[in-house]
């Protein structure tokens, strides 16, 4: 930790606090996240990752169909939905769509699914009727987790295993940047697979509009004429790439394919860059982030 406070610290004394730690990170789950992705760097399922990406699937699905011109997706799976975007809404928008806390919303939908699992949808309260609709008709994401996020738990960690003392918590902003760029290439490349068993993979790039770092899922929907795929932002960083790649590595914006590493502070490809592949023309690409 000394090093780290100092600004003399290799990437590796961070993986070393985070497999350490893994069983000590009191609640802060992008700490148990990150450091269960670099326990298990070759596949995950589970955890909040994997969850947005279920999660984002379930919500997407009946959106999907709707525009494909499929059938009226079966009730099940509008209910499952109204669960999804539930857990994926923050607790400012389930305000502005349900008018209600979080608390308070959970328990208006566990009653109103209760209802409506039953068949006795014409039991529903006009509340019930209202929140249900709210979070079953239209598609909600968010990553699970922000760089924020991932560097405040990582201090919290430090501080309740007494390895950061309280007075020297300020001097570990010198390694925020680094904590967060560790996550990146930590996720980075890792596949995920789900109960149903659709895989994808975890892909490190930089966002087109903003220039920033971020850790996308590739999904892909295979049950239509041409495939779907889409490659939603599970790992917001905030980082600048200009600023935090090397220049090679900044130019090439979008999802990466190949391997990269932390040198010297900011992100390299591990070998040469590869070509930049042409997008399919025959498959339908959906952008969240």
């Amino acid at each position: 930790m000394s090093r780290l406070l100092s600004g003399d610290f290799p990437a590796d004394d961070i993986t070393k606090l985070y497999a350490g730690l893994r069983a000590a990170s009191y609640g802060c789950m992008s700490f148990r996240e990150i450091a269960d992705f670099a326990a298990h760097p070759d596949l995950r399922e589970k955890g909040p990752v994997t969850q947005v990406v279920r999660d984002l699937i379930t919500t997407f699905t009946p959106l999907l169909d709707r525009a494909l011109g499929s059938q009226n997706p079966p009730i099940e799976k509008l209910l499952d939905r109204v669960v999804s975007n539930f857990r994926m809404a923050t607790d400012e928008q389930l305000f502005r769509i349900c008018g209600l806390s979080r608390s308070a919303t959970k328990k208006i939908v566990d009653v109103g699914l209760a209802k409506m699992r039953k068949g006795e949808g014409e039991l529903l309260t006009s509340v019930e009727g209202t929140v249900l609709s709210g979070l079953g008709d239209r598609l909600i994401w968010n990553p699970a987790f922000r760089g924020d996020e991932i560097f405040a738990d990582f201090r919290t960690v430090m501080l309740k295993n007494k390895i950061l003392e309280q007075r020297d918590a300020s001097k570990l902003d010198a390694a925020r940047d680094l904590i967060l760029l560790h996550a990146i290439v930590t996720m980075h490349g890792t596949a995920y697979v789900l109960e149903n068993g659709m895989r994808g993979e975890l892909q490190a790039g930089i966002e087109n509009k903003t220039g920033h770092l971020e850790v996308t899922a590739a999904i892909s929907f295979k049950d239509f004429s041409n495939p779907v795929n889409m490659n939603p932002c599970v790992v917001w960083t905030g980082l600048d790439s200009q600023l935090h790649c090397e220049p090679a590595l900044a130019a090439r914006l979008g999802r990466w394919n190949f391997p990269v590493e932390i040198r010297g502070g900011r992100l390299e490809a591990i070998a040469e860059l590869p070509p930049e592949q042409p997008d399919d023309t025959d498959t339908m690409v959906f952008k969240l982030g």
